[in-house]
């Protein structure tokens, strides 16, 4: 074979694999529950993470990442659709995600992408304890392999069974790789195998660190439980004019439960490691975003508190993480991100577009290429459903709005059936105040801005055309006083 034949074939060879680059993969781990005050890339202090914080110094950190609404279904339906959950349907835990909505993973398959799902969904409905943990649920928001997406359940423990589904139980085993995160992630690592020379978007969704809260040996024994701290708006004589939720004290239980929250962000650390190695070994490490994210934060006894479906950073507050240094350069970003903007933003990314939808694109903050619309720089949060359903772990219906400088929410009060009033208003200093221990709302000299702060939530509501009329109408009230 002559030289000029052979130097076609290189050519053609080098074009196509030229070609096949032109699509970054897409891998999310989309954590259950994880804080950020757990990580040592923002600044936590109780355990290290190098393989979570190798991603945030290689990547983009987003500093300042927060969710639509802190509970489970409704923000994962919010980082699917951009829609806020009034308008995906899923607005509480056990209600299904519309059919009628556009997911980004429709956009990604219509443009080749191999889509799966691996983990817990939680936009299924609610199934029945006989149909637990229902694998291949139901709407699946389009992901073309949903093999291992299971709708319900926080399972410790999964074992494979030839020929039927896995079995799943809240005990843990004495095998590790029948644990949940080692399990779910090892099940993403055989997807990546099989489909390493096509464009694929995964999700590895792993229940941890959600309660239950205990992990398997060695991690359940790593967080020295001495060595732990409590928060400081845990102490009632630390907050200044407002309730303390008081469903925790400073007792051993905290730091116990905290000792193995941690131990379960170890371990998802690991496998953090373990990914990157994976793609590294198939050569497509430098073609592949990296994307570590949360549905929500844990308060760990922040301001009294247990879990999340309160209106303080602890619960709100998300790890947003988008690792691709061969396509992005590395930097820390402090505006303002909400869940709401994943789909646009990834799609930004990726120079594809979806349907209008409530969220912004935000790829600008990575790419620094100028944004083609205007994109508003507060973000907002919605747990204001009513009804009997607006109750999530104590929970009560609330509103915000987060801006550079503040933080302003809305609790509302109920009973089994109505909303019938406000409970309180909070107002708080983000940049003097970051722990939320000052309420300023009816303070001196703050009438005008906690006005103009109520409005952006109005007028975010008119935006949307969100008709939740007891939010309209406290804060019309409010700012006419």
């Amino acid at each position: 074979m002559n030289s000029k034949i052979l130097q076609t074939i290189a050519f053609a060879s080098l074009s196509i694999a030229a070609g096949s680059q032109q699509k970054p993969n897409v891998v999310v781990i989309f954590s259950d529950q994880l804080a950020p005050w757990a990580l040592s890339c923002y600044g936590g202090t109780d355990i290290q993470t190098p393989n979570i914080d190798k991603l945030a110094h290689e990547g983009v950190r987003f500093n300042n990442a927060y969710c639509i609404k802190a509970v489970c279904t409704p923000s994962r339906g919010s980082m699917l659709t951009g829609l806020y959950p009034f308008a995906h349907e899923a607005e509480n835990n056990q209600m299904l995600l519309s059919n009628d909505v556009e997911t980004y993973a429709d956009v990604l398959n219509a443009h080749g992408y191999k889509t799966g799902y691996i983990g817990k969904w939680h936009l299924a409905g609610h199934m029945g304890p006989n149909q637990n943990p229902n694998w291949n649920p139901s709407p699946n928001g389009g992901f073309k392999d949903a093999t291992y997406m299971y709708n319900n359940g926080h399972w410790k423990n999964i074992i494979d069974r030839p020929g039927s589904t896995p079995l799943v139980s809240t005990n843990i085993s004495a095998n590790p790789d029948e644990y949940g995160t080692d399990w779910l992630f090892n099940k993403g690592f055989d997807y990546i195998e099989s489909h390493k020379n096509e464009p694929f978007a995964l999700v590895v969704s792993p229940p941890d660190p959600h309660p239950g809260l205990k992990v398997r040996e060695p991690y359940n024994k790593m967080v020295d439980v001495k060595k732990l701290s409590y928060p400081k708006s845990l102490y009632p004589e630390n907050l200044h004019n407002q309730k303390n939720g008081s469903a925790y004290k400073p007792e051993p239980r905290l730091l116990n439960n905290k000792a193995q929250y941690l131990g379960m962000v170890l371990l998802l650390d690991e496998y953090i490691g373990k990914l990157i190695e994976k793609l590294k070994a198939d050569g497509i490490y430098d073609n592949t975003i990296i994307i570590l994210t949360a549905d929500h934060g844990e308060m760990m006894g922040a301001h009294g508190c247990a879990g999340k479906a309160v209106p303080y950073q602890e619960a709100y507050n998300i790890p947003f993480i988008v690792h691709a240094p061969k396509l992005f350069k590395p930097k820390v970003i402090n505006d303002l991100y909400s869940n709401l903007d994943f789909k646009s933003t990834l799609l930004g990314l990726l120079k594809f577009e979806g349907k209008p939808n409530h969220g912004y694109d935000k790829s600008f903050l990575i790419t620094g290429v100028k944004p083609k619309t205007a994109v508003d720089e507060n973000i907002f949060f919605d747990f204001a459903k009513g009804g009997k359903d607006a109750d999530e772990e104590g929970g009560k219906p609330h509103v915000g709005v987060i801006t550079p400088e503040y933080w302003l929410a809305v609790n509302f009060n109920k009973t089994d059936q109505d909303v019938t009033g406000v409970e309180s208003v909070l107002l708080f200093d983000r940049k003097n105040d970051p722990l939320q221990l000052n309420n300023l709302y009816g303070a001196a000299g703050q009438n005008a801005r906690s006005k103009a702060l109520l409005k952006l939530i109005s007028d975010e509501f008119k935006r949307v055309k969100n008709a939740n009329t007891f939010v309209l109408e406290f804060i019309d009230r409010e700012i006419k006083k």
